[in-house]
């Protein structure tokens, strides 16, 4: 497979692999799709998205995907204060990093 990237971004790319984290190009790119597939089924089991510094790019996926889905069902206010609720439980269980 070849992929394309923009010059915006190669020299991002380049900088990692000079930084000794990685062999090549080639294995920075491939670790990046490992660990954006862990997380896709990570959340394919209903399991609570990651809040790190890719946690807006995942959510607007996830967004984008809903939305294409059209499956659309009205929410009001209460059902979002419902869910503030639930996933602030659900933070208050988690270990602190």
């Amino acid at each position: 497979m070849d992929v394309s990237i923009p010059d915006s971004l190669a020299g991002f790319i380049t900088s990692r692999v000079r930084s000794g984290g990685y062999p090549n190009a080639d294995a920075f790119i491939a670790e990046l799709v490992r660990n954006e597939a862990t997380v896709m089924e990570s959340i394919a089991r209903g399991e609570p998205l990651v809040i790190d510094e890719h946690f807006d790019r995942r959510l607007e996926a996830l967004l984008d995907e809903a939305a294409a889905s059209g499956d659309y069902v009205e929410a009001a206010r209460g059902d979002f204060d419902q869910m503030e609720r639930e996933a602030l439980a659900i933070k208050d269980k988690s270990p602190r990093s």
